[in-house]
């Protein structure tokens, strides 16, 4: 970790104007860790740009301070460094791959399995069930104070990556990073307010239309496809429903599940999720996306939603044929 650690902290003390980045439709840890790397990179005098072009949800905004987001690719020959968070693979950029990807010093600081190496410098650790982990290790092997505002970006990030500590990917390190931050001040009621006990009333609205158009499958995995006309009838975004591949996993009976929102116009996105022993990485993965085994993603380009939906049926029916097969 330090050999790594180092070299970054090295291209860091170097540079003066920094540009972090996350992953499209970015999760509270992906925001959390840019967030507080970025207040942290501050405080040892670098300018420091926040580059995400996706709309954030209602409690996330409630979280971050969505203005600090740069939404354009600004001049290149401005920066010195660039540095991607929770990001797994260069396609996660979005609109911002092809920057990122081309600039000359790069790294990367990131929790997914390797996707691919996008990054000149890579600090990777899938055993940690956050990035925001890894960040806070960062931020203390750089020598700054960790002050309540950073202590709490990157407890929002951890408590979301773990569903507050009961997805499987919690573990001891999981706990012990939660104490760590709450001794540094984090403020835990207000993140677990936000994230836990607000809800919007379009969140609602959609809920009912997810309720509505859920469908479950016999060999136990469920979909819901939610169109643009869903959302525009409700007067929504996809960020109303970014829960539902969660909901849906939860139902007793389901191991696999298949949000999928058309974000805009014949573009959509798919949000995987999978109980212990079932792999939602190797379902995002037939379709260009990435993630962790039991939560990923990806997105899909067709003319009709049908299509898209058969298309993850089918996946998931040959992936648990294999796997039973493999039992």
């Amino acid at each position: 970790m330090n050999k790594t650690f180092k070299q970054i902290k090295k291209e860091i003390k170097s540079a003066n104007n920094i540009g972090l980045f996350c992953h499209r439709s970015p999760d509270m840890d992906c925001l959390g860790s840019m967030f507080a790397l970025g207040t942290a990179l501050e405080k040892m005098g670098k300018n420091v740009t926040l580059f995400c072009d996706e709309k954030l949800t209602s409690n996330q905004s409630k979280l971050v301070d969505k203005d600090k987001l740069e939404k354009n690719k600004l001049d290149a020959n401005d920066f010195d460094l660039f540095i991607s968070v929770d990001v797994a693979g260069a396609k996660q950029l979005g609109n911002f791959e092809q920057f990122f990807t081309s600039f000359p010093l790069t790294a990367r600081i990131d929790h997914h399995k390797r996707d691919d190496d996008y990054a000149l410098i890579s600090f990777i650790d899938n055993t940690r069930s956050s990035c925001c982990e890894i960040v806070l290790d960062f931020i203390e092997y750089l020598g700054v104070k960790i002050t309540p505002e950073i202590a709490t970006y990157l407890y929002a990030g951890l408590s979301s990556d773990t569903n507050s500590f009961v997805n499987l990917n919690t573990n001891e390190k999981s706990f012990q990073t939660a104490m760590k931050l709450f001794n540094y001040g984090a403020n835990i009621t207000m993140v677990n307010e936000v994230e836990y006990r607000t809800i919007s009333e379009k969140n609602i609205a959609m809920k009912k239309v997810l309720y509505h158009k859920v469908k479950l499958y016999k060999e136990g995995f469920a979909i819901c496809l939610i169109s643009n006309k869903d959302l525009k009838d409700n007067k929504a975004d996809k960020t109303n429903c970014s829960t539902f591949s969660t909901e849906m996993v939860s139902i007793d009976g389901i191991n696999m599940s298949c949000s999928i929102i058309e974000k805009e116009k014949d573009v959509y996105s798919l949000s995987f999720r999978s109980k212990r022993g079932y792999s939602s990485y190797q379902i995002a993965i037939q379709f260009g996306g990435g993630g962790h085994n039991e939560a990923s993603g990806a997105t899909f380009i067709a003319n009709d939603g049908q299509k898209v939906v058969d298309s993850v049926v089918n996946v998931m029916r040959a992936y648990l044929k294999e796997r039973a097969k493999n039992e």
